[in-house]
């Protein structure tokens, strides 16, 4: 299972354009039970395990309760920022697209297409979790628009005039609400960076 995650993670971020040809048939489905078993639970819980091992690697659990602690409010901030970061922007994406592009997506088929996108994001959050000094990496998550953009082609069928305005809005909200939501769980959380 691990395995098909990082290959499918892999794929979306070395050639999103084959990957997303290759995840067209899921289209028409509105069952998510495989994408959220096969990836999207399986990529929050390795983030999850990063941040736990980061938080230990970085205090190094010197003082046992103090290091455990904050281990695991990094952990609960990273899980919730993802999780929610998911089910947040493919509501907006669903909304923007049918209020400003006249487009019906179903919330099934957004949820897919924002967890797919958020391929390098994911795999970014990873190593900042395990190497906190790898801040910098951050700005490899704006290759998100390039995937937002091959998916919008490939994946949605979107006409190309509308698919430009639109990989520019859902590239921003993809990118936007996990790291709205992981600000707003570190001010409702103190002690935790």
């Amino acid at each position: 299972m691990l395995k098909q995650l990082f290959l499918q993670i892999y794929q979306l971020i070395i050639n999103p354009a084959k990957a997303w040809e290759e995840l067209a048939p899921q289209r028409e489905t509105t069952n998510n039970e495989a994408f959220n078993t096969g990836y999207f639970y399986p990529a929050v819980g390795v983030i999850a395990l990063c941040a736990f091992a980061g938080a230990g690697w970085t205090d190094g659990f010197e003082t046992f309760r103090i290091g455990l602690q904050v281990a695991l409010k990094t952990v609960i901030r990273e899980a919730v920022a993802y999780f929610g970061g998911l089910f947040l922007a493919a509501w907006l994406i669903k909304y923007s697209a049918q209020k400003m592009f006249g487009i019906q997506l179903e919330l099934a088929l957004c949820q897919r297409f924002t967890g797919y996108s958020s391929a390098m994001i994911y795999a970014v959050a990873c190593l900042i979790c395990l190497f906190d000094s790898l801040f910098f990496a951050k700005i490899f998550t704006l290759y998100t628009f390039y995937t937002v953009w091959q998916g919008s082609n490939n994946y949605l069928a979107l006409k190309e005039d509308v698919a430009v305005k639109f990989t520019l809005l859902s590239g921003f909200i993809i990118l936007a609400s996990p790291f709205a939501i992981s600000y707003l769980m570190g001010l409702a959380m103190p002690g935790i960076k």
